[in-house]
C-alpha cells in the first residue's frame, strides 16, 4: 500500500497582537478557531503578504492600512481537512502583526465565510478544543519571534 500524495495548498496567516496577551482568530461555518488569511493566489506567489492583505480584507474587512509593525515570522507545515472533508498539506507563511485600532471595531463584510471574531490569551489557545491545529503550533512556535 503506497502513500497517498495530498495536494499542497500555500496560505499566507498572521498571528495579530491584541492588548492584554491576546491574539485575534476567526471562526467560520464549523466554528473552527483560526488565524486571520488564506489561501496564496498564483499571481500572489513571489509575494505573500499581498494574500494576506487581501484574506484579511475578504474575511474581516481590513485593509493593510490597519495593521501596524507586520513582520514575517516564520512558515507551519501540516495536514488540515477542508470544509468539504479533502485532505490536504498546508503550507502556512505566518506574519505578526498589531491592529492601529481596538479588535472590537473589526466589521465583518456578511460576503465571507468567517461568522465570529475571538480574542483568546495563549493558554486559551492551548485549551481550546475548537482551536485549529496549525493555528495552536503557529502560536507555539511564532508567537515568541
Amino acid at each position: 500500500m503506497g502513500i497517498k500524495s495530498l495536494e499542497v495548498r500555500p496560505a499566507a496567516k498572521c498571528i495579530i497582537d491584541l492588548p492584554g496577551g491576546k491574539f485575534l482568530f476567526v471562526s467560520g461555518r464549523q466554528g473552527i478557531l483560526n488565524l486571520v488569511g488564506g489561501g496564496i493566489d498564483k499571481y500572489e506567489a513571489d509575494d505573500p503578504i499581498k494574500a494576506f492583505f487581501r484574506e484579511a480584507y475578504e474575511e474581516i474587512g481590513l485593509t493593510e492600512n490597519h495593521f501596524n509593525n507586520i513582520r514575517s515570522v516564520g512558515e507551519i507545515v501540516g495536514p488540515v481537512t477542508t470544509a468539504e472533508g479533502r485532505e490536504k498539506i498546508a503550507k502556512w507563511t505566518v506574519f505578526r502583526a498589531s491592529l492601529i485600532f481596538p479588535a472590537s471595531e473589526i466589521y465583518l463584510p456578511g460576503v465571507t465565510e468567517i461568522k465570529a471574531v475571538h480574542s483568546l490569551t495563549r493558554n486559551e489557545v492551548n485549551t481550546d478544543t475548537h482551536m485549529s491545529n496549525l493555528a495552536r503550533r503557529a502560536i507555539d512556535i511564532l508567537a515568541e519571534k
